[in-house]
Formats: structure tokens, C-alpha cells, sequence
């Protein structure tokens, strides 16, 4: 059967719609910071890390730093997971936002101590706060378990239903003076309004061309 000039555009658009969709699915990241460099410093006007936007903030202490840390060894006198992660020093906070500005989901990270010794500087917890696209925000606080190793001094953390389309995220240690690492953050970016709109309208062409398929011919 061949396609009136009209249905083949609404089949070319429910195409775009579908891949469209495929792409928004595609866009989930872990940022795992094994793109930057050794001893790289995070500042306040902050750095990219694989399509997203993260920034120190000093949390009120004006000695507050942050810098990516490498390596399994314990040669750094800091706790770990074996891999490349953040760690924040003297009340350092981090904020994490879309490079594009837009919408993502936050699902889990990483989170740990900092230091092997010097107790009173260890973060005993991590707070999380994030800013809804639709204003507002949400918080979750997780414990540490204050095991500090170079290898396994990391735990996974999952956020609940909540901390999805964020437009930022702030990452705080609490306890101490406080000091904590992060590290394998998982987001997904939150497809544009548009795209969703183009689904529909994707939808709604593949059901148009399959009624007129099955209409008995004259």
C-alpha cells in the first residue's frame, strides 16, 4: 500500500520521535572523574566531568579545598575505593549541575572518609540536597561507616524516588571539621519537554499509518 504525502510525514516524525527517545535513554553517566587529572583542584567557578558541571563551595571556611585524588595506594595517607575520586577538605562542599543547565536524575554515589588518622577531621556523614526543577528541594543524609581503607573505604549510597529532574545537587560532609570523598555519581539527564511532546506525536502517527493500513480497500 503506498503512503499519502501527509502519512509519510507523520511516519518520518514518529521516526525522529523514537529516536529521540533512544537518545534521552542513552544519556545516563557516571561520573567517575577518571577523565581528569591527578591532584586537579575543583574551585569555585568548578570543572567539567563527563557532561556535567561540579563546584566547590567553602561552606562558610575560608581553608575549605577540594582536589581529584588517584591511585590504590595508600601512599596519600587517604581513604579510598581504588579508583580516581573527590576529596573534600576543611568543610568543602560540592555542587553538581547539567553542563547544558537542564534537568538529570540522581540515583546513587559513592561516599567516604578522607584521612586514615586525624579523627575529629572525618565526615561521620553525607548530606545530600537537591533543587527541583519545579522548585523546592529534597534531602537525604547518609552515614559513614568510618572504615578507612585505600581499597574498600568507600560505600554505595542510593537516593530515593525524590531526587529526580534536579537542577543542582550539593554534596555536604557533616561532623568534624568535615571531610569526605565521593565518587561514581549516577545521573541521567531528563529529556527536554519537546522531545517528550515528539513522542506523542510519534505515537500518534505510528497508530494513523497502522488504522490506515487495516481500512478495506474501495
Amino acid at each position: 500500500m503506498k503512503l499519502t504525502p501527509g502519512l509519510k510525514a507523520i511516519a518520518c516524525v514518529a521516526m525522529f520521535a523514537a529516536s529521540q527517545f533512544v537518545a534521552s535513554n542513552a544519556a545516563a553517566s557516571l561520573i567517575d572523574f577518571e577523565e581528569v587529572a591527578d591532584w586537579t583542584e575543583l574551585t569555585p567557578s568548578g570543572m567539567s566531568a563527563s557532561g556535567y558541571k561540579l563546584a566547590m563551595g567553602d561552606g562558610g571556611n575560608a581553608g575549605a579545598f577540594s582536589f581529584i585524588i588517584a591511585g590504590t595506594g595508600d601512599s596519600t595517607g587517604l581513604s579510598g575505593n581504588g579508583s580516581t575520586r573527590l576529596v573534600n577538605f576543611n568543610g568543602a562542599n560540592v555542587t553538581l549541575s547539567a553542563a547544558n543547565q537542564g534537568a538529570f536524575d540522581l540515583f546513587s554515589f559513592d561516599g567516604g572518609e578522607s584521612w586514615f588518622g586525624d579523627e575529629h577531621f572525618w565526615a561521620d556523614r553525607i548530606s545530600v540536597v537537591g533543587t527541583l526543577a519545579g522548585g523546592g528541594t529534597v534531602t537525604q543524609t547518609f552515614d559513614l561507616d568510618l572504615v578507612k581503607h585505600a581499597v574498600s573505604g568507600m560505600q554505595t549510597f542510593t537516593l530515593d524516588a525524590s531526587f529526580r529532574k534536579l537542577l543542582s545537587v550539593t554534596f555536604s560532609g557533616i561532623g568534624g571539621n568535615p571531610e569526605f570523598s565521593i565518587d561514581n555519581i549516577s545521573v541521567n539527564a531528563v529529556p527536554e519537554p519537546a522531545s517528550g511532546a515528539l513522542l506523542l506525536l510519534g505515537a500518534a502517527g505510528i497508530a494513523a499509518v497502522r488504522r490506515r493500513r487495516a481500512m478495506p480497500r474501495a
